[in-house]
């Protein structure tokens, strides 16, 4: 499977410091699927930067969601509620109540991505009509 970027690309170019790279391949695989899947594959086509920064964009949000999220290290930000007697703590977190990892990583991914492939063309869905 092609992937968009290589481990230096994302540090020495992108600038990316969240993702080690013990955790770059899965991250930057699935990054790679999720664009090839938004834009139907037409960025194995493209052969501008942009796809290379979305990439390392959307693995990002891939490590911070799903990589994390499965292994119980999600961004916690402080605390939503705590309990003394039955001493329970509820931290507020990227996702909402009942809302699981993918469901953060679809919106966000797609965010993210949108910003570096909508001024490539690549992520049109429409049919254009020539008269």
């Amino acid at each position: 499977m092609k992937t968009y970027a290589n481990y230096a690309f994302y540090v020495e170019k992108y600038g990316g410091q969240m993702i080690s790279e013990d955790y770059f391949k899965s991250a930057i695989i699935g990054a790679s699927q999720y664009i090839r899947y938004i834009t139907l594959n037409r960025s194995d086509l493209y052969e501008g930067d942009e796809i290379k920064y979305a990439a390392c964009a959307v693995a990002d949000v891939y490590y911070s969601t799903i990589i994390a999220g499965q292994a119980g290290t999600d961004k916690k930000f402080g605390k939503k509620s705590e309990s003394i007697d039955g001493y329970s703590v509820t931290y507020v977190s990227d996702r909402a109540d009942g809302e699981t990892c993918e469901d953060v990583f679809k919106k966000k991914a797609f965010s993210v991505a949108n910003q570096w492939l909508l001024p490539t063309g690549i992520l049109h869905r429409g049919v254009m009509r020539r008269c």
